[in-house]
C-alpha cells in the first residue's frame, strides 16, 4: 500500500497552518425542515421573516434555537445549497459552518446521482467519481470557512443478504440466543474488505493535494452499518499509512452504538478508534434509531464524554422526525456535556 502515497506531497512546514477555531458545538442541517416549518423551538410562533426564502427561514430558525455552528448535512438542503451558501457568507461572524457533508459536492457538480458514488468502490469509474464529488464538497467547505469534510467510504459489495439477516435477527431480539448471523457477516466481510481498503486508498490519496492546498481535513466517520468501510482496525491502516495528511475519524456515537448493540463491533473500540478525532456525534440512539436528544435512548453520553479530549467539537445530529423543542432539548443536552479536563 505504500506505492499510493507517491502522489501525496509531504506537507510543506512553512506553508500557513489551518485555521484552529475554539472548540464548537455544531447542529447538523438534518432537522432543518422541522425547524422552518416549526417555528420557534418553544412554539410560540413561526416568527419567520414572511419575504424570506428557505435559507433565510432555516437559518433565521436555526439561530433562534440557539445554536452556533453548522454541520452542512446531507438531505433538505440539496434544494436551496446554493441559495443557502450564500445567506450563510453573509451570517460567517455568527453563525460559521465547521463541517460539510462529502455528498454535498454533487449538488455543486450539478449531478446529484453522483452523491450515491463510493469512494471505496471497486469499480474504478464509479471511485473516480466519488472523488470528484468529494473535491467539490473540500472547495465548499474553503469558501465557507469550514475545517472540515465528513466521507463516508462505502459499503463492502456482496454483503447484502447477509447484512439483512443480521438485521432482522436483532430486530427480532433474537441475539440474546443466537449470535450466529452477526458472527457470519463479520466473517464474510473479513474475507471480502481488503479490495475495498486498497480502493479507499486510492480515492484518498487523489483528494490530498485538494485537502492540503484548501487547508480543509478529511473525516471518516463510525460506520452506519458495519458492512461499511472503515472500521477501528480499518481506520488505524488508513491513519497509519497516511500519517501526516489531512486525515482524521469522526465519532458517531448512534452508529457505533448500533453497531455494538448488533454484535457487530465493540462500543468501546469505536469510542477509543474514532474519539480520537477532532469531531463528535453525541446524539443518542436506542437500536436502530440514532439522533436522539442525550438521556432518551441507551447510551451513557456523559462516560463517552469524558473520554474525548477538551478541544474535541461536539454536535448534535437530529433524527429528523424530532419536533423542533426536541431539537433545541438535545442541542443544548449536547453542549452541555463534559469532556475529559
Amino acid at each position: 500500500m505504500a506505492e499510493l502515497l507517491t502522489q501525496t506531497p509531504t506537507p510543506d512546514p512553512s506553508s500557513e497552518s489551518p485555521v484552529v477555531l475554539p472548540p464548537q458545538c455544531l447542529l447538523a442541517t438534518t432537522c432543518i425542515q422541522a425547524l422552518a416549518q416549526g417555528g420557534k423551538p418553544d412554539g410560540r410562533d413561526k416568527g419567520s421573516e414572511p419575504d424570506a426564502g428557505p435559507a433565510g427561514q432555516v437559518i433565521s430558525a436555526v439561530q433562534r434555537l440557539g445554536a452556533t455552528a453548522l454541520h452542512l448535512s446531507e438531505g433538505p438542503i440539496r434544494g436551496f445549497l446554493a441559495e443557502l451558501v450564500v445567506e450563510l457568507l453573509l451570517r460567517r461572524a455568527e453563525l460559521p459552518v465547521v463541517a460539510v457533508d462529502a455528498t454535498l459536492g454533487a449538488i455543486r457538480l450539478g449531478r446529484p446521482r453522483a452523491a450515491l458514488a463510493c469512494a471505496g468502490s471497486l469499480d474504478r469509474r464509479e471511485a473516480e467519481e466519488a472523488t470528484a464529488v468529494a473535491t467539490a464538497a473540500l472547495s465548499l467547505a474553503a469558501e465557507l470557512g469550514a475545517p472540515f469534510v465528513a466521507l463516508r467510504l462505502g459499503a463492502v459489495a456482496g454483503l447484502t443478504a447477509l447484512w439483512e439477516k443480521a438485521r432482522s435477527h436483532f430486530l427480532r431480539g433474537a441475539l440474546a440466543s443466537d449470535e450466529a448471523p452477526a458472527e457470519e457477516l463479520m466473517q464474510a466481510r473479513s474475507a471480502l474488505s481488503s479490495p475495498h481498503l486498497d480502493a479507499a486508498l486510492r480515492s484518498l490519496d487523489r483528494l490530498f493535494n485538494a485537502a492540503q492546498r484548501l487547508r480543509v481535513t478529511v473525516l471518516l466517520p463510525s460506520p452506519r452499518r458495519a458492512v461499511e468501510l472503515p472500521t477501528p482496525i480499518e481506520l488505524r491502516a488508513l491513519c497509519s499509512e497516511f500519517a501526516g495528511a489531512p486525515l482524521a475519524p469522526l465519532l458517531d456515537v448512534p452508529a457505533a452504538h448500533l453497531a455494538s448493540a448488533m454484535h457487530l463491533l465493540p462500543l468501546r473500540d469505536s469510542v477509543l478508534g474514532f474519539g480520537v478525532g477532532p469531531l463528535a456525534n453525541l446524539s443518542d440512539g436506542c437500536g436502530a434509531v440514532g439522533g436522539l436528544p442525550p438521556g432518551h435512548g441507551e447510551v451513557d453520553l456523559i462516560a463517552i464524554a469524558r473520554t474525548l479530549a477538551p478541544a474535541t467539537h461536539r454536535e448534535f445530529v437530529p433524527w429528523p422526525a424530532l419536533r423542533p423543542a426536541e431539537v433545541a432539548a438535545g442541542y443544548r443536552a449536547v453542549a452541555a456535556l463534559r469532556l475529559a479536563g
